[in-house]
């Protein structure tokens, strides 16, 4: 079962209504770099259950 914390969640929906990084890092408290790990590593988490 795929987990994520409640930033990242955030993060996804916000992506999913077409904000762009930059967008969403003021709003969550995040820098672009940190938000895009967080992209990667839930991709990487999703690859590996489908």
């Amino acid at each position: 079962l795929l987990t994520v914390d409640r930033r990242t969640l955030q993060i996804i929906l916000l992506k999913m209504q077409g904000y762009s990084t930059k967008e969403i890092a003021p709003l969550v408290g995040l820098t672009t770099g940190a938000i895009y790990a967080r992209l990667y590593h839930l991709r990487k988490k999703l690859r590996k259950i489908l």
